[in-house]
């Protein structure tokens, strides 16, 4: 059986100039229980 997973503290910033590829990255971080801040640009 998979084990639940802890809260996490880890924030991860994706920053790419492209919105779908943020938004994918940051879905797939989300699911996985880290806390993701996007970015389009530096």
């Amino acid at each position: 059986m998979n084990e639940p997973r802890q809260a996490s503290t880890t924030t991860i910033l994706v920053v790419d100039d492209e919105q779908k590829v943020r938004d994918s990255v940051g879905a797939v971080l989300r699911d996985e229980g880290f806390d993701v801040a996007v970015a389009g640009d530096g």
